[in-house]
C-alpha cells in the first residue's frame, strides 16, 4: 500500500466515526422519542452536520487525487474538517441516560461550542486554501466560507434565536447546493 491508501484509510475512519455517532444519535432519537422534546434547530444541525459530512468527503477526494507527495502537515490540513465534523457530532447528542430529553436546553448548551469550533475550523479551511494551496480569495469554494463565516460570526455575537435559525437555514442551503455541484 502507498501513501495515499493509507490517507484515504485514516480519512475514511474519520468519516465513519462521524456518520455513526450521526446515526446512532438519530436512532436513540427515535427509539426513545416517547422522552424527547424535539427542537426544529437542532435537527437543521444535524443536516447540517450531515451535508458537510458529505462535502467533505468529495473535497478530500478531490485533494487525494491532486497531491502526489502526502506530508503529515497536509494530512493534517485535509483531515481537520473531518476532525471538527467528528467534534461536532459528539457535541450534537447528548447522552440518553436521562430520564427525558430536552433538546432545547442541549441545544443551547452545544450551540456556542459548535459555532466557536466552526469559526476556526473555516478560518483554517480559508488559510489552507489561500496560503498554501494558492486558491485565489475570489473562487467560489473561499466566498462560500467567508459568507459562511459572516453568517456564523454574525449568530455568535448577536445571540437572537431568529439569526441563529436563518444562519442554520442558510448553512444548510449553501451546504446542499455546494454538495451537488461536487456530485454534478
Amino acid at each position: 500500500m502507498g501513501k495515499s491508501e493509507y490517507i484515504a484509510g485514516f480519512y475514511g475512519i474519520l468519516i465513519g466515526f462521524t456518520l455513526t455517532e450521526l446515526i446512532k444519535g438519530i436512532a436513540e432519537t427515535l427509539k426513545n422519542r416517547d422522552r424527547i422534546k424535539y427542537y426544529y434547530p437542532h435537527g437543521l444541525f444535524v443536516t447540517l452536520i450531515f451535508n458537510i459530512t458529505i462535502l467533505s468527503f468529495f473535497d478530500f477526494y478531490y485533494f487525494l487525487s491532486v497531491v502526489k507527495d502526502w506530508t503529515p502537515l497536509l494530512l493534517i490540513q485535509n483531515t481537520f474538517p473531518a476532525i471538527f465534523l467528528c467534534f461536532c457530532t459528539y457535541v450534537l447528542f447528548p447522552q440518553l441516560i436521562e430520564k427525558s430529553i430536552d433538546f432545547r436546553a442541549h441545544y443551547f448548551k452545544a450551540t456556542p461550542i459548535i459555532f466557536r469550533l466552526a469559526v476556526v475550523m473555516i478560518i483554517l479551511i480559508l488559510i489552507r486554501n489561500i496560503f498554501l494551496q494558492h486558491i485565489h480569495p475570489f473562487y467560489i469554494a473561499n466566498v462560500f466560507l467567508i459568507l459562511l463565516l459572516l453568517i456564523v460570526t454574525l449568530s455568535i455575537f448577536l445571540k437572537k434565536d431568529w439569526i441563529q435559525y436563518l444562519s442554520l437555514t442558510l448553512a444548510n442551503l449553501i451546504s446542499i447546493y455546494w454538495t451537488l455541484m461536487f456530485q454534478i
